[in-house]
């Protein structure tokens, strides 16, 4: 009814690929995105940002990515879509480290030790993993996954007060679940219980997900010194306006003949003599 209209939403992994039906919560999205892993001390387990802010990061991309769009509807008279993804709008941030590996940056090296397997960072035979199953329900789907719903028979650990002062007999039984499976077979098994969990992403696992990847996340483009990259495209999605990737970085003075002799009208003999001089 309205052709000009500008619709924005904002799921935590966009409106398709294999994730689009996915729930998740923020930190789910901060660890998947390679966020989590570089923070914290390297003798301990990954950490978080105060809670929520990563949604803050994920909404002034919706805000830029919907001027944009009303921009478009002013101007060309377009209504379209745009699809905002919580995976992709923390992907590209620069506290990934994405676009350092991208320029042949090695890979943080992994760190050690754990959380708790009911709430916070597991780890699994090739990596770690988010946990968030402290409640009763979540932890109840937890028992059932890793087929130990027998455990809630056991008054040291019927509630979460419990669990807590039992806490190392707890991750005694619970722990060599996750330390037999990878964070791939863990994730699929704990899946199918809705129990809340993510792999936790090094920065180059990030260019491997399979949601980014069915996305058309990272792009490819050739720079003249630095040679084919593959880099971060845009963290959101408009449909009748969609983003490219129309040139690479500028190398150093490489537009000083278009600034100067063009925008600001220097003949190109007194541009030859800034440059002589040294002045540019």
């Amino acid at each position: 009814m309205n052709p000009k209209l500008v619709l924005t939403s904002i799921t935590p992994f966009g409106q398709t690929g294999p994730y689009s039906d996915y729930t998740a919560d923020e930190i789910v999205l901060f660890a998947m995105s390679g966020r989590m892993y570089i923070h914290g001390q390297p003798d301990r387990e990954p950490l978080r940002y105060a809670p929520d802010t990563a949604w803050f990061q994920i909404g002034a991309t919706a805000a830029v990515a919907s001027m944009g769009a009303l921009f478009a509807s002013r101007r060309f008279g377009i209504g379209q879509h745009v699809d905002i993804s919580g995976l992709e709008a923390l992907a590209g941030n620069v506290d990934t480290r994405t676009l350092f590996y991208t320029m042949g940056a090695a890979v943080p090296k992994p760190i050690e030790s754990t959380i708790s397997p009911t709430a916070g960072v597991v780890p699994c035979s090739d990596g770690y993993m988010l946990m968030i199953a402290a409640g009763e329900r979540f932890f109840r789907r937890l028992l059932r996954a890793t087929g130990m719903i027998e455990v809630l028979d056991d008054e040291r650990f019927s509630t979460l007060a419990a669990r807590l002062q039992h806490r190392d007999e707890l991750e005694a039984m619970l722990l060599p679940w996750f330390a037999e499976r990878s964070r791939k077979q863990a994730f699929g098994e704990l899946q199918k219980y809705r129990v809340m969990c993510a792999p936790i992403h090094t920065v180059d696992e990030v260019f491997d997900d399979a949601q980014l990847q069915a996305r058309g996340y990272f792009v490819e483009h050739e720079h003249p010194v630095a040679g084919v990259l593959t880099l971060p495209g845009a963290p959101f999605q408009m449909q009748e306006t969609p983003w490219s990737l129309r040139m690479p970085a500028p190398r150093l003075g490489e537009h000083n003949a278009d600034v100067y002799c063009g925008l600001l009208g220097l003949a190109k003999e007194d541009l030859g003599i800034l440059s002589g001089t040294g002045v540019i």
